[in-house]
């Protein structure tokens, strides 16, 4: 059985490449041969912004394919079975409107699935008529639907035929345990630091503020990877970085006393390594995605705008309730992998 995931293995982001990473070593664990397409939208063209760290990575890990540059170029007759995703691969806003990620690059000969697709669109967008047609109308080439957030599953169940499966799957970050990306990344052993791991991508001072705030009050020292923020943002003594390989940014998450990020895979790591986090939420598309997975865990209280005062952060976490929704959210997820792979096997 081959298997082709289209996804964004070309973003200068830790989540993407990780994501794509944990999805294709999931499916190869049910005893498929799995490749990374590696196609570079011209809509977006990722793999300009990609820097040595990332390109390493994902040749190391991804069994990525030769590179794309049109999905016309793309040999989908080679697999057995395409999936699309995870990651916003159904945002509009972020794949500039190219529906390669809808796989209609293909035809019937190849099934066609997609993995924890994120739409990201809040619900009020998505009562634009001509957004609703847009879906509709590039939904038709999947035959069996996964996506990430539960409040698109009516959106999405009232625009495909009936026939088809839908569901919502975990990320497939949450897909490996802590363990899997021990031994199939090598990491190192945990060494438990103090200090605070900042993680964000675009200037948020409701984040740094209240970083600030938290390392004078406990005498924490922060270590920082922030993009596109100017190194004045920070106390004096803080240590910021720019660019770091994929498995030491695992690390300073893994070693970190306390994580705080508005990145949505910056919180799904920190659940994967059970740390301590606080997840910032800038606007209400982001906010959505966040407070939803938040939720799904019991992991309200690690909502890092309703803290006003250092007092009321607490640096542990009991991640009794959230293991057990996990162990359930991860069955289902590799229930659905397993059963998309015997479709496709059946068409063949």
């Amino acid at each position: 059985m081959r298997v082709g995931i289209l996804t964004f293995q070309n973003a200068y982001n830790y989540g993407a490449v990780l994501q794509a990473f944990a999805l294709k070593e999931a499916i190869s664990s049910l005893g498929a041969e799995v490749e990374v397409i590696n196609y570079d939208s011209p809509y977006m063209q990722l793999k300009k912004f990609q820097t040595e760290e990332f390109r390493l990575f994902s040749q190391n890990y991804l069994n990525l394919t030769d590179e794309y540059t049109d999905k016309k170029q793309i040999e989908y007759q080679k697999y057995d079975l395409i999936i699309a995703g995870s990651d916003q691969v159904w945002n509009p806003g972020i794949t500039r409107g190219d529906t390669a990620y809808f796989l209609d690059f293909t035809d019937d000969s190849v099934y066609r699935a997609s993995y924890s697709a994120s739409i990201a669109l809040g619900l009020d967008a998505l009562k634009d008529r001509n957004i609703q047609n847009w879906y509709k109308d590039n939904l038709m080439n999947i035959q069996s639907v996964s996506i990430r957030e539960s409040i698109h599953y009516d959106f999405v169940s009232s625009i495909v035929p009936n026939d088809r499966m839908i569901v919502t799957s975990v990320d497939p970050s949450l897909l490996l345990s802590d363990k899997d990306y021990v031994n199939k990344l090598q990491l190192d052993d945990v060494k438990m630091d103090d200090y605070i791991f900042v993680f964000s991508y675009q200037p948020k001072m409701g984040l740094i503020d209240k970083a600030n705030m938290l390392s004078m009050y406990y005498n924490l020292p922060i270590i920082a990877f922030l993009l596109n923020y100017p190194e004045e943002y920070l106390l004096e003594g803080s240590i910021m970085m720019k660019s770091i390989e994929v498995t030491d940014w695992i690390q300073l998450v893994r070693n970190a006393k306390m994580v705080l990020t508005d990145s949505f895979h910056g919180m799904m790591y920190s659940i994967v390594f059970r740390k301590p986090f606080y997840q910032y939420c800038s606007n209400q598309s982001v906010s959505s995605r966040i407070t939803g997975a938040l939720n799904q865990f019991h992991l309200e209280d690690r909502n890092l705008n309703n803290v006003m005062y250092p007092e009321q952060v607490k640096f542990e976490i009991d991640y009794t309730e959230a293991e057990l929704v996990l162990e359930r959210e991860r069955k289902k997820s590799f229930d659905y992998l397993t059963g998309v792979l015997e479709k496709a096997k059946r068409k063949k």
